[in-house]
Parts: structure tokens; C-alpha cells; sequence
């Protein structure tokens, strides 16, 4: 692959210096499971780690910190050239990479017919009285008097016909696919 660096004899023995209790050192190698490139430590016992790690301990001539992790910053993880790598904490990576809703489509309230957009914790259920509604496929309100007026029009007028839930457009994906998405790249 051309965007790849690959580690050669020298690179090798760097990463031996960092990690003096091992002997040996392989790789690059591909994980049968997953796919990405590893490197193999060996004495009596074998480690593997990451070669995106490996890459920036012998980049920057360390260890990095039990806290630290490498990022790529084009999310692809074939591309190990140190320019797409970046050195991020444990937390701000999961911040960046956890899945999560980017956009919610507004829709209208079926009582008052004010147009709102419904919050993150009420689409994924976080609330009791949302995921009882989940469950009953009723529709979504712009405010708590909405949904009285709705639970009284249905006990009281036998005509009410029930409402049924709107569609939601809702967009998942990670905090570093958010500016892509404003900036309506691909």
C-alpha cells in the first residue's frame, strides 16, 4: 500500500530498546482477525502490539503512557503514515470515535402542530414515560401538556381517531464524521 510505512531492520531494533524485556521483534504482520498490522515481541512470552503504536513510540523515541493511543485521522486504518497519525488520550478518543446521533429531523407536534425536534435521551429512550411510548408506537410531543391533551382526548371523545408516530430521520456516526457532515463532505 503506498500510504503505509513499513518498519525495516533499524526500526525494528528501536522498538526492541523500548521494550528491553523482550528479545525479539517481528513484523509488520496482519491480524487474521481484524485486519490491521501488528508487531510481534517475543522472549519466552510473545505481546503484540499495534503498528500505528509502534510507529509513534519509535516516532517519538518512547513508550507511550498506559492513557495515550494513536488516532487515524482519515479513519482509515491501512493508512499508517505518520502524517494521518495523531497522539490522543484514552478519553478524547472515545469521545471522537463513540457512535452516536448527529442530526434528528424536526417534526411537528400532532396537538399544537409547533415543530420541534425531540432530544437525544427521548429518541433513544432514556425516560420511562418515552419508552412506554416506544413500545406503544404513539407519537412524539413537543411538551408534557401536549401529550395531557392527547391521553385526554383519547379517554374522553370516542371519536378521537389515535395518532400514529411520526418517521425520524436520525443520523448516527462519530464526532469526528460531525464536520464532514456540516461541511457536506462525502
Amino acid at each position: 500500500m503506498e500510504n503505509d510505512v513499513n518498519l525495516d531492520e533499524l526500526d525494528l531494533k528501536r522498538i526492541l530498546k523500548l521494550y528491553p524485556e523482550y528479545d525479539y521483534a517481528f513484523g509488520p504482520y496482519v491480524h487474521n482477525q481484524t485486519g490491521r498490522k501488528i508487531i510481534r515481541l517475543a522472549t519466552k512470552a510473545i505481546r503484540t502490539i499495534p503498528y500505528p503504536r509502534a510507529l509513534m513510540e519509535i516516532h517519538l523515541g518512547r513508550r507511550l503512557e498506559k492513557d495515550e493511543t494513536v488516532d487515524h485521522i482519515d479513519g482509515n486504518f491501512n493508512n499508517n503514515h505518520l502524517s494521518n497519525l495523531q497522539l490522543l488520550s484514552q478519553s478524547e478518543h472515545s469521545k471522537m470515535d463513540n457512535r452516536r446521533v448527529l442530526y434528528i429531523s424536526p417534526i411537528i407536534c400532532p396537538m399544537c402542530g409547533t415543530e420541534f425536534t425531540p432530544s437525544n435521551k427521548r429518541i433513544n429512550g432514556k425516560k420511562d414515560y418515552d419508552l412506554k411510548r416506544a413500545k406503544r408506537k404513539t407519537p412524539f410531543f413537543c411538551s408534557r401538556k401536549c401529550v395531557g391533551k392527547y391521553g385526554k382526548k383519547l379517554q374522553t371523545d370516542p371519536n378521537f381517531q389515535r395518532i400514529e408516530q411520526q418517521t425520524l430521520t436520525i443520523i448516527y456516526g462519530k464526532l469526528k464524521d460531525l464536520n464532514k457532515l456540516e461541511n457536506n463532505e462525502p
